[in-house]
């Protein structure tokens, strides 16, 4: 779940989904970054809905709650809780994550059906919902004509770990490359959830990191990111 540091990044703003994309995203892709990492080269994966279980090659098993899923040829997004066949125990989790999301007037985000168009992605569906779930996990999606998207439970400890430079400036330079979002939201709720001091100024946020790692990022008027400044060795 964010920190309400960061849900506070959000107010006075006429909210859409890019600004609620912006707060999730550096830490969700920390965490995927990592979570890659761990789960290393395998050649199939599978899923038993009814036991709430991934396998990779048929012997590598991870606890597993579901998202939701997409189908070729189908524009919506649906709800794993819209599908019959998973029992109500293994989308406990989306549940809650859509109780919060409406209690926080995320409505939009919170419809068990949600039109798939423009910067809404089920990728970027599976990052919000993954930094408002209850507890720390990361999110895996089962490819395929219909494809599943599930919460993975109980990984080691050092996937949430904290952020360090050379990963953060390869995080938010990654995600503001390849998606669209806030510079500034993207930063500052990166730093916020990974504990990083920071100072503020207009178009410009200094962070520091353990060992005294200065990082400067700076940005336009329009909040994107110019540079990002400092010694990473």
């Amino acid at each position: 779940m964010l920190k309400d540091e960061t849900l506070k990044l959000l107010e006075g703003r006429n909210i859409d989904f890019v600004d609620v994309y912006s707060v999730c995203a550096g830490k969700v892709y920390l965490y995927q970054k990592r979570l890659m990492n761990y789960f290393g080269n395998y050649e199939r994966w599978d899923t038993d809905v009814t036991k709430g279980e991934l396998v990779l090659d048929g012997s590598r098993v991870f606890d597993v709650e579901y998202i939701g899923t997409t189908l070729d040829g189908d524009p919506y997004w649906y709800s794993a809780e819209l599908e019959e066949v998973i029992p109500d125990e293994f989308v406990k989790m989306m549940v809650k994550v859509r109780e919060t999301l409406t209690g926080l007037n995320l409505t939009d985000l919170a419809q068990g059906r949600i039109l798939l168009e423009g910067d809404v992605i089920a990728h970027n569906l599976a990052k919000i919902y993954t930094a408002f779930a209850p507890e720390d996990v990361c999110y895996f999606k089962g490819t395929g004509k219909a494809s599943i998207y599930m919460f993975v439970k109980g990984l080691p400890s050092e996937i949430y770990s904290e952020i360090t430079p050379l990963e953060f400036t390869t995080v938010i330079m990654d995600t503001v490359k390849n998606t669209t979002a806030d510079g500034k939201l993207l930063v500052l709720s990166t730093l916020i959830e990974n504990n990083i001091d920071y100072e503020e100024t207009d178009n410009e946020v200094k962070a520091t990191f353990k060992g005294n790692v200065v990082l400067t990022i700076k940005f336009d008027d329009k909040n994107r990111i110019t540079g990002i400044e400092g010694n990473l060795n």
